[in-house]
């Protein structure tokens, strides 16, 4: 098993993690727009990566370089944010911003996420603030993140040559309530 990354730190995330578990993944610092793996691989799975990605050039190259990289008949499987989810949430707020706002005693944690419905990137500007006897720890972090539609999906994988085997628009992970359209292809 190989993980990618293209950050530093993720990939020493990525690796205390793995080691908690007593998994044995060799990481690779790697852009997944540009890869190429010594050994094709059976399958690809890309938690996040796509919606990371702002433009359709960078998307249409990371699906031709991954394609290129699973073996024949290989699986890719990933996930992106569901913007006809994200559209109904904040048609609710009758709004286009997202607020979120939790503190207790030592920690304020903030996020404002915007959407543009013409680009479909929101914008999420994270601010955290920890509190402790000894210190005061504040620090924003600004992110940028695509959503995309069953439609949308459908035709950048056809473009790029992978069969589609399931696209299911509402699929949630553990513990987060971001609905997210999870895709099944195969080379």
């Amino acid at each position: 098993m190989r993980g990618l990354d293209i950050c530093d730190e993720m990939l020493q995330v990525a690796r205390k993690n793995s080691k908690k578990k007593y998994l044995k993944i060799k990481f690779i610092r790697g852009d997944i727009r540009n890869f190429k793996l010594k050994r094709k691989a059976q399958v690809i799975w890309a938690r996040g990566s796509i919606g990371d990605m702002l433009t359709l050039t960078d998307v249409k190259r990371a699906l031709k370089n991954i394609k290129n990289n699973l073996l024949k008949n290989g699986i890719f499987i990933f996930d992106v944010r569901d913007y006809l989810y994200h559209l109904k949430l904040l048609k609710k707020r009758n709004r286009e911003t997202r607020v979120f706002k939790k503190r207790n005693k030592n920690l304020t944690f903030s996020f404002v996420q915007d959407l543009n419905k013409k680009t479909r990137v929101a914008t999420v500007k994270t601010e955290v603030t920890v509190k402790s006897p000894q210190s005061l720890v504040r620090f924003k972090i600004n992110h940028a993140l695509k959503h995309y539609t069953k439609k949308e999906l459908a035709k950048l994988l056809h473009a790029a040559g992978f069969d589609i085997l399931e696209i299911m628009p509402g699929y949630e992970l553990a513990k987060e309530n971001k609905p997210r359209i999870l895709v099944i292809a195969k080379r």
